[in-house]
């Protein structure tokens, strides 16, 4: 039960404006991505509060916006995609870590470190972070 609280916690700080928009998007991401890690295979009421939250994600992206993103952001809308797909598969939540953790902190980075782009917004700091955690976790499997 205490991912419940945990995830409900998360989503209510990032929907307030207690912290900027960049930092309530990686703190729904990073924070959810370790607590569906932990959990990795929900079951009961956990499971269906997993399902309701991202389903619930994927529509307010589409008819609306978060504070944190864009109205059909990508972003929020395959995250959430790849939370059901696993849940739907029953497919351990943990294969999603490189993308709870790598992909949030590549962003940070790319923002924080100045280099080129090299794809839009993509950064050769952030891509050069992302890509050698990817092939570990890869070749971990």
């Amino acid at each position: 039960m205490y991912p419940i609280v945990i995830i409900g916690g998360i989503l209510l700080i990032a929907s307030t404006n207690i912290l900027p928009p960049l930092a309530a998007r990686k703190l729904v991401h990073i924070g959810v991505g370790i607590v569906l890690a932990l959990v990795n295979y929900p079951v009961g009421i956990v499971r269906g509060f997993i399902e309701v939250v991202a389903i619930s994600a994927i529509v307010a992206s589409i008819l609306g916006q978060f504070r944190f993103g864009s109205r059909f952001d990508i972003g929020i809308i395959s995250y959430n995609a790849f939370v059901l797909g696993c849940l739907w598969t029953n497919t351990p939540l943990r294969a999603l870590l490189c993308m709870f953790i790598v992909d949030p902190v590549a962003a940070i980075v790319g923002r924080a470190i100045p280099s080129p782009t090299w794809c839009k917004k993509k950064t050769v700091s952030s891509g050069s972070l992302q890509y050698p955690r990817s092939m570990a976790h890869l070749q971990h499997r």
